[in-house]
């Protein structure tokens, strides 16, 4: 049977890493948050688009032709942000298995 002592060190550490777990989610929802903002548009990103804009002399507004530019010249930085939130989940996961389960159960994980 555990004592007091183990069983308020063991809620100390769930506690821990449950608040751990939501921090790294929030995160993730804020660069959700901001890819959604930056990069999701009503119409598919249009590579021909992207690439008659970028080859293009004149300086005419074309909303389609720049969402298309920005998503072609931007995947870096948006595939950096799915990693970001990859990362943060992942961790977020592991975290809150570890609350629930313990650590013997979390090692195969």
């Amino acid at each position: 049977m555990k004592t007091q002592e183990e069983l308020n060190d063991e809620l100390f550490k769930q506690t821990s890493a449950v608040e751990n777990a939501l921090m790294a989610l929030e995160k993730a929802n804020m660069i959700l948050g901001h890819w959604e903002h930056e990069y999701v548009f009503a119409d598919r990103p249009n590579p021909v688009e992207a690439a008659r804009i970028w080859t293009s002399k004149s300086n005419e507004e074309n909303k389609g032709a720049n969402q298309s530019c920005k998503w072609f010249f931007e995947y870096n930085l948006i595939i950096g942000f799915v990693d970001i939130v990859h990362d943060y989940v992942s961790e977020s996961k592991k975290l809150l298995e570890k609350a629930v389960y313990g650590e013997k159960e979390n090692k195969g994980a």
